[in-house]
């Protein structure tokens, strides 16, 4: 079996999941979402998302140009008359803690609806089930109502530890420098002295750029039984690459305060926009956004609404019964996702209200018809009556009627690697609407001739067979990508049947049809009539497989519509 079933499980939903037409569609699967309270999924909120320091030359750049528009307020607020007092000094960020600190609040991620599935990665396969990596793209579609790509805005607060520094002698010497142990007599209001927090505050739009998730998932099944349900668990959110944070400066705002304002609004603007597009604000960015995606809070909801999701499409395709009671019959490959996709296959066989109830799809066929199910002439030979006469029974348009009346039981169906075994049970079924009462049934013209004859007979009759009970051990294969390209192959199918139960009656007059209809009644001929059966059944697999074929392909796709 290996990942065959998952795979096909897959690929048939992927193609739905990406359908811009069908109800599965992501994007709109996404926008629907809604937590237990009735909010929706998207778009993504954090109260607060605090990147850190942020170091390296746009950090320190960015840590100067605080220091410095700080100074020239406080000189400008000291006032010409007290310049001297600060004579020898200058600004620095504060030697020890001289990068900037980031932190977003209000944040809001939009955008996360405009997504598309990718192929499955790294499948594996245990006893348990399944583990992958589902691959998400976003911005993939260019529709009205459906944002073009993933967009961030909220608040930011910008701090910086600043302080007044005595002038080296060395004017070469890079800073920061530690701070003066001057004092400043009555600074200036809203300033302290020689050590302060610069803050500064404003609102921002990041657009993020060529980003895609790895949704790291496992499915499993929970419970036991007829009580087991699919279990789709999302482990973890990553990105493959890291995606580009890009600040849309025509939004960006710096509000003008108490230290900040002026011509310095202008040199802060400037070196905000630097600041954000630094490479350690670039990875801090990402890794906030990946934390707000995998909080438990979020990851156990998309993991629920991602089973349902499974259930649904399910229950469409197979009904609402539940997997057959006992979690067994598949081969020492099959995983217990496996099992249970099979067990719901095997419920839903014996389940009226199904599309696949057998009853129903032989009814339903129509090319060719299967109630009645015409096979053909069949050749019985020549059979000796005495020493001077022999008689060549043919027979000519054979059909079977009451194949419609049958069942596959649980019981009598296993996994094998690539597809099933089962048993078929016919003539089981009494009272039910439309479904042919028992015994499954053969008619023919039976066409005689005496000695060398040839034909056309001398003598015609008709002959009805019935069947005590009949079944049929099969072996179906599957193959394909997913059920748009699904094909069945009829392996093999063995009737099962001893010549004691089957009844044989010629309808005619005259001896001859009594000595035919003797003929016919012993074990030896009764064999040659079930084997006959059984070839002509036989011949007909290819038929019978390209009829599951397209039924099966046509049920599935008119329940995931």
């Amino acid at each position: 079996m290996g990942d065959a079933l998952f795979r096909f499980v897959y690929r048939t939903m992927h193609k739905r999941v990406n359908d811009e037409t069908g109800k599965y569609w992501l994007p709109k699967v996404l926008k629907e979402a809604r937590h237990d309270g009735g909010a929706p999924l998207l778009p993504v909120t954090a109260p607060k998302w605090d990147l850190g320091t942020l170091g390296g030359e746009p950090g320190r750049t960015m840590a100067e140009t605080i220091a410095d528009s700080w100074w020239a307020v406080l000189t400008v607020a000291l006032g010409k008359d007290r310049l001297k007092e600060v004579e020898g000094l200058t600004s620095s960020p504060l030697k020890g803690k001289e990068f900037p600190t980031l932190a977003f609040s209000k944040v809001r991620v939009t955008g996360l609806e405009n997504a598309r599935l990718g192929e499955v990665r790294d499948l594996k396969s245990g006893r348990d089930g399944y583990t992958c990596v589902l691959p998400i793209t976003f911005g993939a579609y260019k529709k009205p109502g459906i944002p073009a790509g993933i967009t961030i805005t909220g608040r930011y607060t910008l701090d910086q530890q600043v302080c007044a520094a005595d002038v080296p002698q060395n004017r070469q010497e890079p800073k920061p420098y530690p701070p003066t142990g001057r004092k400043l007599n009555n600074p200036p209001l809203n300033f302290s002295w020689p050590v302060m927090t610069v803050q500064g505050q404003g609102e921002f739009t990041l657009e993020v750029t060529g980003v895609s998730f790895d949704v790291h998932i496992s499915a499993t099944v929970a419970g036991s039984g007829k009580d087991r349900v699919p279990a789709v668990a999302i482990t973890r959110i990553g990105v493959p690459a890291a995606p580009r944070f890009v600040l849309d400066e025509k939004k960006l705002t710096i509000e003008a305060g108490k230290h900040i304002r002026g011509r310095t609004v202008e040199s802060w603007k400037k070196s905000v926009k630097m600041l954000f597009q630094s490479d350690e604000a670039q990875k801090e960015l990402s890794r906030r956004l990946l934390d707000s995606l995998n909080t438990s809070k979020n990851l156990e909801f998309i993991s629920k609404a991602l089973t349902g999701h499974v259930l649904s499409s399910l229950n469409g395709v197979l009904g609402t019964s539940p997997p057959a009671p006992r979690d067994s019959g598949g081969d020492g490959e099959a995983t217990a996702v496996d099992l249970y996709l099979f067990d719901r296959g095997r419920a839903a066989l014996n389940d009226s209200a199904s599309g696949f109830h057998p009853p129903s799809v032989i009814l339903s066929v129509r090319d060719p018809v299967l109630q009645p199910w015409a096979l053909g002439t069949a050749d019985l030979g020549r059979h000796r009556i005495d020493d001077d006469l022999s008689v060549r029974i043919e027979l000519r348009k054979t059909t079977i009627n009451g194949l419609a009346n049958l069942l596959v039981p649980v019981d009598g169906t296993r996994l094998i690697p690539r597809g099933t075994e089962f048993r078929i049970d016919f003539g089981r079924i009494t009272g039910r609407p439309r479904i042919p009462e028992p015994p499954l049934s053969f008619a023919a013209d039976v066409h005689i001739a005496y000695n060398d004859d040839d034909f056309p007979p001398k003598r015609d009759a008709e002959l009805v067979i019935t069947a005590d009970r009949p079944s049929v051990t099969a072996g179906l294969t599957f193959s394909g990508q997913d059920s748009d390209g699904l094909r069945i192959d009829l392996a093999r199918a063995r009737l099962g049947l001893d010549p004691d139960g089957l009844t044989v009656k010629l309808i005619g007059t005259g001896d001859i049809i009594r000595t035919v209809n003797g003929i016919l009644q012993k074990p030896a001929v009764k064999k040659l009539l079930i084997g006959i059966v059984g070839k002509q059944a036989d011949d007909r697999r290819d038929g019978i497989s390209r009829t599951l074929t397209k039924y099966a392909r046509a049920a599935i796709g008119d329940r995931l519509k």
